[in-house]
């Protein structure tokens, strides 16, 4: 039974020691006070009670071995019950400190909700000062960037308005150049036409004094034609009576007939002088077959020359012709470009710069115009 019950309070003990573990840290002390008067001290002071009965006299109490061992349980026990008060004592004082340090504690908690609250309200004036601040700041910078791109803007403006009236004024002036220039050219080129029509009206009346000098020697060999027909007629005649004929020969008055008048007409214009009709008369008489052949080469020789003649004729005047289709053409290019290749350029190259001035400034304005609605949202 008393086993049991010093194994009761040794556990009860341990279980305050064990729970004191799992509270907080001021409460490990006291738990460490407990477990030594419930463990160490007992045996100590009973330790103590042996040896003072021993030594006291108490012999006669201890001479019974049942006696001691009553008193000694009584002393334990006695010993146990005031141990057992100081520490219910112990633990009504831990537990009112340990409810003051609560008390402490629920006022530092009601004081920090008080502080955080205190320190919100204070922030969100802060925050709200600081969005009217930025909203001012925002709207002043938007301000002082609309002022800045409207100046921007009139300068541009006044630039290109200075450089197109001085474009203007060298566009008016190399136009009055080039109109000058281009007057004299069409005077030259004019000038140049009217030439070349003289010298084709030249040409064409050469060539028709040659073509009436032509027509008038073939009549003038027609004429002689006719007449050395009949001379020719009329020797035949006298040489038949006097020989008989052979086959070539009788036959020659018909070759002779059969020879056209043309080409007779041309033979017969080279060769107009008695010393020449003599000649063909002695031909004629000797050999008759030659007298074709001749015909016949001069006749070519003189078509040739009509042909090189008309060809050359042509070739002038086709010559002619293109010059004054050429001389056209380059008055015509002349008077369509008028405007010169650097004059376009510039103007290409201020009109690019322009544009690309004018897109800059409505990227900026678009990101200006962003930032300003990211600025309203976050509000």
């Amino acid at each position: 039974m008393l086993n049991s019950c010093g194994s009761e309070i040794r556990g009860s003990g341990v279980c305050f020691l064990l729970a004191g573990y799992n509270r907080p840290q001021k409460l490990h002390s006291s738990c460490l006070v407990c477990f030594l008067f419930f463990f160490f001290f007992p045996l100590f002071f009973y330790c103590c009670f042996l040896f003072i009965s021993f030594f006291c006299g108490l012999s006669m109490e201890f001479s019974h071995p049942n006696i001691f061992f009553i008193n000694m349980l009584k002393g334990f026990l006695l010993y146990e019950l005031t141990l057992t008060d100081f520490t219910i004592c112990v633990l009504h004082q831990t537990v009112s400190d340990l409810e003051a340090q609560v008390h402490s504690l629920r006022k530092e908690l009601l004081a920090a909700h008080s502080q955080r609250k205190q320190q919100l309200m204070e922030l969100g004036l802060l925050r709200e000062e600081e969005r009217q601040r930025s909203a001012h700041d925002q709207q002043t910078a938007l301000e002082w960037l609309r002022s800045e791109m409207d100046q921007v803007r009139q300068d541009l403006e006044k630039t290109h308005k200075a450089e197109r009236e001085l474009a203007q004024e060298k566009n008016n002036s190399r136009m009055k150049h080039l109109e000058k220039e281009y007057s004299q050219r069409l005077a030259k080129s004019a000038q140049v036409i009217a030439e070349r029509q003289m010298s084709l009206s030249t040409v064409k009346e050469e060539s028709r004094k040659v073509q009436q000098s032509l027509e008038r020697k073939l009549e003038e060999a027609q004429s002689q034609r006719d007449e050395e027909r009949r001379q020719l007629n009329i020797d035949a005649d006298q040489t038949s009576k006097c020989t008989k004929p052979s086959a070539s020969y009788s036959s020659h008055p018909r070759a002779l007939s059969a020879v056209n008048e043309t080409q007779m007409n041309d033979w017969l214009a080279d060769f107009s002088s008695a010393t020449c009709i003599a000649l063909l008369r002695k031909q004629t008489v000797k050999k008759p077959v030659c007298v074709w052949t001749v015909f016949q080469e001069r006749v070519e020789t003189l078509q040739k020359q009509l042909h090189t003649a008309e060809k050359k004729m042509m070739s002038r005047e086709l010559e002619n012709q293109e010059q004054i289709t050429h001389v056209r053409q380059e008055c015509e290019l002349k008077i369509k470009g008028l405007m010169p290749a650097e004059l376009r350029q510039e103007l290409e190259d201020t009109i690019t710069s322009l544009k690309s001035q004018v897109n800059f400034l409505h990227k900026r304005a678009a990101v200006l115009q962003e930032e300003l609605s990211a600025g309203n949202i976050m509000m």
